[in-house]
């Protein structure tokens, strides 16, 4: 079953949007992410983020994520659980994703933004552990 319904972002000069991502988590919400912009997405940018529990009858306004940058830093990608399509993805995919996260982690070292494994089963190491309950209560 689909249903169609808008999210809104009330942040100030936030007149364009792009990069959409949607995901269901493990209990029911949905999580969604975008860019909003001015004008040109390269200059004033901001991610947001809203979530809409199983109960909520409408998407609440979403919130700025900061990142410590006004610009688009490529688009936001939301994902629970493993990929169950990859053939040998532990020997293929897992390898670069570790990769390319632990150098994300080090280029996020000195900014205002923190970053959760809340994975129970994970072996990735560039970012602090913590349980989805616990991320979710922050």
């Amino acid at each position: 079953m689909f249903k169609a319904e808008f999210l809104y972002c009330d942040t100030p000069g936030a007149s364009h949007a792009h990069c959409a991502c949607i995901v269901q988590a493990p209990d029911g919400r949905l999580i969604a992410a975008w860019y909003v912009y001015p004008e040109e997405e390269t200059k004033g940018a901001q991610l947001v983020m809203s979530q809409k529990g199983t109960t909520d009858a409408a998407w609440p306004y979403a919130k700025p994520i900061d990142l410590g940058v006004a610009s688009s830093l490529g688009n936001p990608v939301l994902f629970f659980g493993r990929d169950e399509v990859s053939a040998n993805h532990e020997d293929t995919e897992f390898p670069k994703m570790i990769k390319m996260l632990s150098h994300a982690a080090k280029l996020l070292e000195d900014r205002p933004i923190k970053i959760y494994n809340c994975s129970p089963v994970s072996t990735l190491e560039c970012f602090p552990h913590m349980s989805f309950e616990e991320a979710i209560r922050l």
